[in-house]
Protein backbone atom coordinates (compact mmCIF):
# COMPACT_ATOMS: atom_id res chain seq x y z
CA UNK A 1 0.00 0.00 0.00
CA UNK A 2 1.45 3.38 -0.88
CA UNK A 3 0.26 6.15 0.88
CA UNK A 4 1.38 9.91 1.20
CA UNK A 5 1.36 10.59 5.25
CA UNK A 6 -0.86 13.53 5.48
CA UNK A 7 -4.84 13.92 5.99
CA UNK A 8 -7.18 15.94 3.82
CA UNK A 9 -7.27 18.54 6.58
CA UNK A 10 -3.90 19.03 7.03
CA UNK A 11 -3.55 19.93 3.11
CA UNK A 12 -6.26 22.68 3.20
CA UNK A 13 -4.17 24.30 6.22
CA UNK A 14 -1.14 24.23 4.69
CA UNK A 15 -2.74 25.82 1.53
CA UNK A 16 -4.92 28.35 3.38
CA UNK A 17 -1.22 29.58 5.29
CA UNK A 18 0.05 29.93 1.83
CA UNK A 19 -2.35 32.34 0.81
CA UNK A 20 -1.41 34.70 3.33
CA UNK A 21 0.59 38.31 1.49
CA UNK A 22 1.17 39.94 4.04
CA UNK A 23 5.07 39.10 3.88
CA UNK A 24 5.49 40.90 0.44
CA UNK A 25 8.70 42.23 -0.29
CA UNK A 26 8.87 43.41 -3.73
CA UNK A 27 6.23 44.85 -6.36
CA UNK A 28 6.91 44.59 -10.12
CA UNK A 29 4.17 46.11 -12.68
CA UNK A 30 3.79 45.11 -16.02
CA UNK A 31 1.88 47.06 -18.97
CA UNK A 32 1.62 45.88 -22.28
CA UNK A 33 -0.18 48.90 -23.69
CA UNK A 34 1.96 52.08 -21.87
CA UNK A 35 5.15 50.06 -20.17
CA UNK A 36 8.34 50.57 -21.56
CA UNK A 37 11.23 48.34 -20.99
CA UNK A 38 13.75 51.18 -19.95
CA UNK A 39 11.61 51.76 -16.92
CA UNK A 40 12.67 50.06 -13.46
CA UNK A 41 9.17 48.28 -13.38
CA UNK A 42 8.99 49.21 -9.28
CA UNK A 43 5.41 51.28 -9.81
CA UNK A 44 2.27 51.60 -11.90
CA UNK A 45 3.76 54.69 -13.49
CA UNK A 46 7.26 53.04 -14.09
CA UNK A 47 5.93 49.69 -15.76
CA UNK A 48 7.73 47.19 -17.94
CA UNK A 49 6.54 46.03 -21.51
CA UNK A 50 7.12 43.07 -22.20
CA UNK A 51 6.26 39.69 -20.77
CA UNK A 52 10.00 38.62 -20.91
CA UNK A 53 10.74 40.90 -18.27
CA UNK A 54 8.74 38.78 -16.11
CA UNK A 55 11.04 35.44 -16.34
CA UNK A 56 14.02 37.19 -16.24
CA UNK A 57 13.32 38.57 -12.59
CA UNK A 58 15.38 37.84 -9.46
CA UNK A 59 11.80 36.60 -7.27
CA UNK A 60 12.32 35.92 -3.89
CA UNK A 61 9.70 35.46 -1.11
CA UNK A 62 6.81 37.31 -1.07
CA UNK A 63 7.41 39.52 -4.47
CA UNK A 64 4.34 40.47 -6.03
CA UNK A 65 4.41 41.02 -9.66
CA UNK A 66 1.59 42.84 -11.22
CA UNK A 67 -0.17 42.66 -14.48
CA UNK A 68 -2.60 45.46 -15.75
CA UNK A 69 -5.77 45.27 -16.54
CA UNK A 70 -6.38 45.20 -20.18
CA UNK A 71 -3.12 44.41 -20.73
CA UNK A 72 -2.49 41.29 -23.45
CA UNK A 73 0.82 38.98 -23.79
CA UNK A 74 1.66 36.58 -26.03
CA UNK A 75 4.52 33.69 -25.72
CA UNK A 76 5.50 31.44 -22.54
CA UNK A 77 7.18 32.45 -19.92
CA UNK A 78 8.54 29.55 -16.91
CA UNK A 79 8.93 30.93 -13.20
CA UNK A 80 11.83 29.09 -11.44
CA UNK A 81 11.83 30.86 -8.45
CA UNK A 82 9.82 29.79 -4.82
CA UNK A 83 8.24 31.61 -2.59
CA UNK A 84 7.74 30.41 1.29
CA UNK A 85 5.27 28.82 3.44
CA UNK A 86 2.92 31.67 4.63
CA UNK A 87 5.37 33.96 2.00
CA UNK A 88 4.20 32.78 -1.56
CA UNK A 89 5.50 34.50 -5.07
CA UNK A 90 2.15 35.97 -6.15
CA UNK A 91 1.50 36.91 -10.23
CA UNK A 92 -1.76 39.23 -10.12
CA UNK A 93 -3.70 42.11 -11.59
CA UNK A 94 -4.12 45.55 -10.94
CA UNK A 95 -5.87 48.72 -12.23
CA UNK A 96 -9.73 48.80 -13.73
CA UNK A 97 -10.92 46.49 -16.64
CA UNK A 98 -10.64 43.21 -18.12
CA UNK A 99 -8.46 40.60 -16.77
CA UNK A 100 -4.54 40.78 -18.11
CA UNK A 101 -5.09 38.48 -21.24
CA UNK A 102 -2.14 35.40 -21.99
CA UNK A 103 -1.54 33.81 -24.66
CA UNK A 104 0.97 31.46 -26.43
CA UNK A 105 -0.30 30.17 -30.22
CA UNK A 106 3.39 28.09 -30.47
CA UNK A 107 4.03 24.44 -29.35
CA UNK A 108 7.33 24.60 -30.09
CA UNK A 109 7.29 27.66 -27.24
CA UNK A 110 7.43 25.87 -24.02
CA UNK A 111 4.99 23.38 -25.75
CA UNK A 112 1.91 26.12 -25.77
CA UNK A 113 2.48 26.74 -22.06
CA UNK A 114 1.71 30.72 -21.21
CA UNK A 115 2.49 30.26 -17.90
CA UNK A 116 4.48 26.99 -16.22
CA UNK A 117 5.59 27.49 -12.77
CA UNK A 118 8.78 25.52 -11.84
CA UNK A 119 9.20 26.57 -8.30
CA UNK A 120 7.54 26.15 -5.02
CA UNK A 121 4.83 28.43 -3.18
CA UNK A 122 3.92 30.25 -6.85
CA UNK A 123 0.08 32.03 -7.00
CA UNK A 124 -1.85 32.63 -10.12
CA UNK A 125 -4.55 35.03 -8.94
CA UNK A 126 -6.94 36.56 -11.44
CA UNK A 127 -5.48 35.99 -15.10
CA UNK A 128 -6.91 35.47 -18.32
CA UNK A 129 -5.74 32.47 -20.67
CA UNK A 130 -6.60 32.03 -24.41
CA UNK A 131 -5.52 31.05 -27.51
CA UNK A 132 -3.14 28.15 -27.19
CA UNK A 133 -2.02 25.39 -29.02
CA UNK A 134 -3.15 21.59 -28.92
CA UNK A 135 -0.22 19.06 -28.37
CA UNK A 136 0.97 17.79 -31.97
CA UNK A 137 0.99 13.95 -32.90
CA UNK A 138 1.80 12.01 -30.11
CA UNK A 139 1.64 9.72 -27.11
CA UNK A 140 1.08 10.23 -23.62
CA UNK A 141 4.25 12.51 -22.45
CA UNK A 142 3.34 15.15 -25.41
CA UNK A 143 -0.24 15.15 -24.17
CA UNK A 144 0.82 15.75 -20.34
CA UNK A 145 3.12 18.98 -21.60
CA UNK A 146 -0.17 20.61 -22.76
CA UNK A 147 -1.91 23.59 -21.13
CA UNK A 148 -2.20 27.39 -20.50
CA UNK A 149 -1.50 26.92 -16.85
CA UNK A 150 0.92 24.12 -16.13
CA UNK A 151 2.79 23.17 -13.23
CA UNK A 152 5.88 20.88 -13.82
CA UNK A 153 6.86 17.82 -11.46
CA UNK A 154 8.29 19.02 -8.23
CA UNK A 155 6.99 22.35 -8.11
CA UNK A 156 4.69 22.30 -4.83
CA UNK A 157 2.33 24.27 -2.73
CA UNK A 158 1.11 25.95 -6.20
CA UNK A 159 -2.23 27.97 -6.34
CA UNK A 160 -4.61 29.10 -9.31
CA UNK A 161 -7.12 30.66 -8.12
CA UNK A 162 -9.95 33.24 -9.82
CA UNK A 163 -8.77 32.93 -13.28
CA UNK A 164 -10.32 32.50 -16.58
CA UNK A 165 -9.86 29.99 -19.22
CA UNK A 166 -11.62 30.47 -22.26
CA UNK A 167 -11.60 27.93 -25.32
CA UNK A 168 -8.38 26.13 -24.50
CA UNK A 169 -7.78 22.41 -25.52
CA UNK A 170 -6.53 21.91 -21.88
CA UNK A 171 -6.26 24.27 -19.51
CA UNK A 172 -4.40 23.08 -16.26
CA UNK A 173 -1.82 20.51 -16.09
CA UNK A 174 -0.55 19.74 -12.88
CA UNK A 175 2.07 17.92 -11.46
CA UNK A 176 2.43 19.14 -8.42
CA UNK A 177 2.00 17.91 -5.42
CA UNK A 178 0.05 20.39 -2.40
CA UNK A 179 -1.82 21.95 -5.29
CA UNK A 180 -5.05 24.27 -4.51
CA UNK A 181 -6.93 24.84 -7.83
CA UNK A 182 -9.83 26.79 -6.46
CA UNK A 183 -12.50 29.57 -8.25
CA UNK A 184 -11.90 28.93 -11.63
CA UNK A 185 -13.84 29.37 -14.70
CA UNK A 186 -12.92 26.92 -17.35
CA UNK A 187 -13.96 26.38 -20.88
CA UNK A 188 -12.77 24.09 -23.36
CA UNK A 189 -12.25 24.21 -27.32
CA UNK A 190 -13.73 21.34 -29.21
CA UNK A 191 -10.60 19.67 -30.93
CA UNK A 192 -8.36 16.40 -30.59
CA UNK A 193 -4.90 16.55 -28.46
CA UNK A 194 -2.46 15.17 -30.42
CA UNK A 195 -4.63 11.80 -31.58
CA UNK A 196 -8.07 10.36 -31.91
CA UNK A 197 -7.89 8.71 -28.32
CA UNK A 198 -7.67 12.68 -26.47
CA UNK A 199 -10.46 14.88 -26.28
CA UNK A 200 -9.85 18.28 -24.56
CA UNK A 201 -9.17 17.97 -21.14
CA UNK A 202 -10.00 20.73 -18.23
CA UNK A 203 -8.09 19.71 -15.31
CA UNK A 204 -5.24 17.09 -15.59
CA UNK A 205 -3.48 16.09 -12.47
CA UNK A 206 -0.37 14.24 -12.96
CA UNK A 207 0.62 13.35 -9.26
CA UNK A 208 -1.38 13.17 -5.67
CA UNK A 209 -2.04 15.59 -3.31
CA UNK A 210 -4.05 18.18 -4.84
CA UNK A 211 -7.25 19.82 -3.94
CA UNK A 212 -9.80 20.82 -6.79
CA UNK A 213 -12.38 23.12 -5.74
CA UNK A 214 -15.18 25.77 -6.33
CA UNK A 215 -14.85 25.81 -10.20
CA UNK A 216 -17.09 25.92 -13.17
CA UNK A 217 -15.56 23.35 -15.76
CA UNK A 218 -17.69 23.58 -18.87
CA UNK A 219 -17.49 22.36 -22.76
CA UNK A 220 -14.39 20.53 -23.12
CA UNK A 221 -15.87 17.76 -25.23
CA UNK A 222 -14.89 16.60 -29.06
CA UNK A 223 -16.81 14.32 -31.29
CA UNK A 224 -15.40 14.36 -34.74
CA UNK A 225 -12.76 12.16 -35.98
CA UNK A 226 -12.81 10.30 -32.36
CA UNK A 227 -11.83 6.53 -31.60
CA UNK A 228 -15.11 6.07 -29.67
CA UNK A 229 -16.99 8.65 -30.81
CA UNK A 230 -16.28 11.23 -28.19
CA UNK A 231 -13.61 12.17 -25.69
CA UNK A 232 -12.63 14.96 -23.34
CA UNK A 233 -13.87 15.75 -19.52
CA UNK A 234 -13.51 18.15 -16.81
CA UNK A 235 -11.18 16.53 -14.59
CA UNK A 236 -8.60 13.61 -15.62
CA UNK A 237 -5.85 11.75 -12.99
CA UNK A 238 -3.47 10.15 -15.44
CA UNK A 239 0.20 9.39 -15.22
CA UNK A 240 0.79 6.34 -13.88
CA UNK A 241 4.35 7.22 -12.84
CA UNK A 242 3.59 9.14 -9.81
CA UNK A 243 1.24 8.78 -6.94
CA UNK A 244 -2.48 9.01 -7.18
CA UNK A 245 -2.92 9.89 -3.63
CA UNK A 246 -4.72 12.03 -1.68
CA UNK A 247 -6.96 13.93 -4.24
CA UNK A 248 -9.59 15.95 -2.84
CA UNK A 249 -12.67 17.30 -5.30
CA UNK A 250 -15.31 19.36 -4.22
CA UNK A 251 -17.69 22.03 -4.83
CA UNK A 252 -17.32 21.78 -8.34
CA UNK A 253 -20.15 22.84 -11.25
CA UNK A 254 -19.28 21.15 -14.33
CA UNK A 255 -21.29 20.79 -17.63
CA UNK A 256 -21.55 19.64 -21.40
CA UNK A 257 -17.83 17.69 -20.84
CA UNK A 258 -17.37 14.51 -22.23
CA UNK A 259 -17.21 13.13 -18.63
CA UNK A 260 -16.37 14.47 -15.05
CA UNK A 261 -13.71 12.12 -13.61
CA UNK A 262 -11.64 9.73 -15.42
CA UNK A 263 -8.62 7.85 -13.92
CA UNK A 264 -6.42 6.19 -16.14
CA UNK A 265 -5.04 2.55 -15.46
CA UNK A 266 -4.67 0.22 -18.82
CA UNK A 267 -4.13 2.78 -20.87
CA UNK A 268 -1.44 4.39 -19.12
CA UNK A 269 2.60 3.80 -18.82
CA UNK A 270 2.51 2.59 -15.44
CA UNK A 271 -0.47 1.05 -13.17
CA UNK A 272 -1.19 2.83 -10.44
CA UNK A 273 -3.34 2.38 -7.34
CA UNK A 274 -5.84 5.26 -5.88
CA UNK A 275 -5.82 6.30 -1.97
CA UNK A 276 -7.79 8.40 -0.39
CA UNK A 277 -9.65 9.96 -2.90
CA UNK A 278 -12.85 12.17 -2.15
CA UNK A 279 -15.50 13.56 -4.64
CA UNK A 280 -18.07 15.27 -2.93
CA UNK A 281 -20.68 18.38 -3.38
CA UNK A 282 -19.80 18.57 -7.07
CA UNK A 283 -22.93 19.18 -9.56
CA UNK A 284 -22.34 17.58 -12.80
CA UNK A 285 -24.39 17.59 -15.97
CA UNK A 286 -22.19 15.95 -18.30
CA UNK A 287 -21.99 13.89 -21.48
CA UNK A 288 -20.74 10.21 -21.28
CA UNK A 289 -19.66 9.13 -18.03
CA UNK A 290 -20.20 10.03 -14.34
CA UNK A 291 -16.53 9.03 -13.51
CA UNK A 292 -14.43 6.73 -15.79
CA UNK A 293 -12.52 5.27 -13.06
CA UNK A 294 -10.20 2.55 -14.21
CA UNK A 295 -7.55 2.40 -11.44
CA UNK A 296 -8.27 0.60 -8.41
CA UNK A 297 -9.90 2.97 -5.39
CA UNK A 298 -8.88 2.32 -1.85
CA UNK A 299 -10.24 4.51 1.69
CA UNK A 300 -11.93 6.37 -1.24
CA UNK A 301 -15.40 8.61 -0.80
CA UNK A 302 -17.95 10.07 -3.49
CA UNK A 303 -20.70 11.83 -1.42
CA UNK A 304 -23.41 14.09 -2.07
CA UNK A 305 -22.86 14.55 -5.22
CA UNK A 306 -25.94 15.51 -7.85
CA UNK A 307 -25.18 13.95 -11.07
CA UNK A 308 -27.03 14.54 -14.11
CA UNK A 309 -26.33 11.73 -17.42
CA UNK A 310 -29.47 12.91 -19.38
CA UNK A 311 -27.35 15.21 -22.07
CA UNK A 312 -26.78 13.11 -25.11
CA UNK A 313 -23.73 12.76 -27.05
CA UNK A 314 -22.86 9.55 -28.93
CA UNK A 315 -23.73 7.26 -25.37
CA UNK A 316 -24.41 7.84 -21.68
CA UNK A 317 -23.11 6.16 -19.16
CA UNK A 318 -22.98 6.11 -15.13
CA UNK A 319 -20.18 5.89 -12.58
CA UNK A 320 -17.47 3.44 -14.33
CA UNK A 321 -16.03 1.23 -11.60
CA UNK A 322 -13.26 -1.14 -13.11
CA UNK A 323 -11.39 -1.80 -9.86
CA UNK A 324 -11.07 -1.34 -6.09
CA UNK A 325 -14.69 -0.34 -3.82
CA UNK A 326 -15.35 3.13 -3.47
CA UNK A 327 -18.12 4.41 -0.65
CA UNK A 328 -21.22 6.06 -2.66
CA UNK A 329 -23.27 7.67 -0.40
CA UNK A 330 -25.52 10.32 -0.97
CA UNK A 331 -25.60 11.01 -4.42
CA UNK A 332 -28.38 11.82 -6.31
CA UNK A 333 -27.55 10.15 -10.03
CA UNK A 334 -30.34 10.97 -12.76
CA UNK A 335 -30.05 8.31 -15.52
CA UNK A 336 -30.72 8.24 -19.16
CA UNK A 337 -31.58 4.57 -19.48
CA UNK A 338 -27.88 3.13 -18.33
CA UNK A 339 -26.92 0.94 -14.95
CA UNK A 340 -25.35 3.02 -12.34
CA UNK A 341 -22.29 1.50 -11.97
CA UNK A 342 -21.31 -0.50 -15.61
CA UNK A 343 -17.83 -2.75 -15.24
CA UNK A 344 -15.98 -4.67 -17.66
CA UNK A 345 -16.65 -7.54 -15.90
CA UNK A 346 -20.49 -7.06 -14.63
CA UNK A 347 -19.28 -7.37 -10.75
CA UNK A 348 -19.94 -4.41 -8.50
CA UNK A 349 -17.09 -2.65 -7.39
CA UNK A 350 -18.68 0.48 -5.09
CA UNK A 351 -20.16 0.25 -1.83
CA UNK A 352 -23.70 1.86 -2.56
CA UNK A 353 -25.54 3.53 0.74
CA UNK A 354 -28.35 6.48 0.13
CA UNK A 355 -28.17 7.10 -2.78
CA UNK A 356 -31.02 8.43 -4.96
CA UNK A 357 -31.81 7.09 -8.47
CA UNK A 358 -33.97 8.22 -11.28
CA UNK A 359 -34.20 6.35 -14.38
CA UNK A 360 -35.79 8.05 -17.23
CA UNK A 361 -36.26 5.94 -19.91
CA UNK A 362 -38.54 3.76 -17.28
CA UNK A 363 -39.36 5.74 -14.01
CA UNK A 364 -40.59 3.01 -12.14
CA UNK A 365 -36.83 0.86 -11.93
CA UNK A 366 -35.45 -0.01 -8.90
CA UNK A 367 -32.24 -0.32 -8.37
CA UNK A 368 -30.52 -1.77 -4.84
CA UNK A 369 -33.71 -1.58 -2.68
CA UNK A 370 -31.85 -2.76 0.45
CA UNK A 371 -29.34 0.42 0.44
CA UNK A 372 -30.70 3.21 -1.77
CA UNK A 373 -32.26 6.32 -0.35
CA UNK A 374 -34.89 5.80 -2.63
CA UNK A 375 -36.03 5.39 -6.80
CA UNK A 376 -37.85 7.14 -9.19
CA UNK A 377 -39.00 11.39 -9.60
CA UNK A 378 -36.31 13.43 -7.07
CA UNK A 379 -38.68 16.32 -6.86
CA UNK A 380 -36.71 19.24 -7.88
CA UNK A 381 -37.62 22.46 -8.84
CA UNK A 382 -36.87 22.53 -12.52
CA UNK A 383 -35.80 19.76 -14.02
CA UNK A 384 -35.59 19.23 -18.04
CA UNK A 385 -33.72 16.37 -19.01
CA UNK A 386 -30.76 17.54 -21.79
CA UNK A 387 -31.58 21.22 -20.46
CA UNK A 388 -29.95 23.61 -17.85
CA UNK A 389 -32.15 22.58 -14.84
CA UNK A 390 -32.31 24.26 -11.02
CA UNK A 391 -31.29 21.03 -9.43
CA UNK A 392 -32.62 22.47 -5.45
CA UNK A 393 -34.98 20.17 -3.63
CA UNK A 394 -38.58 21.59 -4.28
CA UNK A 395 -40.48 21.29 -0.42
CA UNK A 396 -41.90 17.80 -1.13
CA UNK A 397 -38.70 16.31 -2.97
CA UNK A 398 -38.89 12.80 -1.40
CA UNK A 399 -34.68 13.51 -1.05
CA UNK A 400 -35.15 15.37 2.18
CA UNK A 401 -34.07 13.74 5.15
CA UNK A 402 -32.94 10.21 2.87
CA UNK A 403 -29.18 10.97 3.59
CA UNK A 404 -26.26 10.00 6.00
CA UNK A 405 -25.13 12.77 8.37
CA UNK A 406 -21.44 12.89 7.08
CA UNK A 407 -20.42 16.14 9.20
CA UNK A 408 -17.09 14.20 10.89
CA UNK A 409 -16.03 14.96 6.55
CA UNK A 410 -18.20 18.18 5.61
CA UNK A 411 -19.98 21.33 7.22
CA UNK A 412 -21.29 22.91 3.66
CA UNK A 413 -23.51 22.22 0.89
CA UNK A 414 -22.69 23.04 -2.81
CA UNK A 415 -24.03 26.55 -2.31
CA UNK A 416 -21.92 27.08 1.40
CA UNK A 417 -24.75 26.43 3.20
CA UNK A 418 -24.03 24.81 6.89
CA UNK A 419 -25.02 21.39 7.37
CA UNK A 420 -26.27 19.66 10.56
CA UNK A 421 -24.12 18.57 13.08
CA UNK A 422 -26.73 15.84 13.92
CA UNK A 423 -29.82 14.11 12.08
CA UNK A 424 -29.89 12.55 8.58
CA UNK A 425 -29.02 15.08 5.74
CA UNK A 426 -30.44 15.22 2.16
CA UNK A 427 -29.14 13.53 -0.96
CA UNK A 428 -27.70 15.65 -3.65
CA UNK A 429 -25.72 18.24 -3.82
CA UNK A 430 -27.82 21.04 -2.45
CA UNK A 431 -29.07 20.52 1.52
CA UNK A 432 -32.25 21.65 1.87
CA UNK A 433 -31.72 20.31 5.55
CA UNK A 434 -29.19 22.81 5.54
CA UNK A 435 -29.46 25.20 8.95
CA UNK A 436 -29.04 28.69 8.92
CA UNK A 437 -25.80 30.68 9.73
Amino acid sequence: MRRIPYTLSSLTIILIVSTNFLLAQNSYYFDSQNGKDSNDGLSKNAAWKSLSKAEALDLQAGDVVYFKRGSAWEGGIQINASGSEGSPIVFTNYGTGKLPKFSNPSWSDNTGNAIRFNGDYLVADGLYFHDVPPPPKGGFLTVWSAGALRILLGADHCIIRNCIFDSVPKAIQSHGEYTLITHNHLTGKQVLLGSKYWGPIGIQLGIGNQEISYNTIENFWVTEGHAWGGDGGAIEMDDGRNHKNNVYIHHNRTSNNCGFLEISWNYDIEHMEVWNLRVAFNLSSDYQSIGFLEAPLHDSYIDNNTFDRTRQLHYNSAMEVQLGNPMVRNNLIILAGAYPYPSDDSILHVSPQNNWYYQLTNCDTVYFPESAAGNGNPGLVHFVPGEESDYHLADDSPLRGKGQNLSQHYSIDFEGKKLPLEGPWDVGAYGAMSVPD
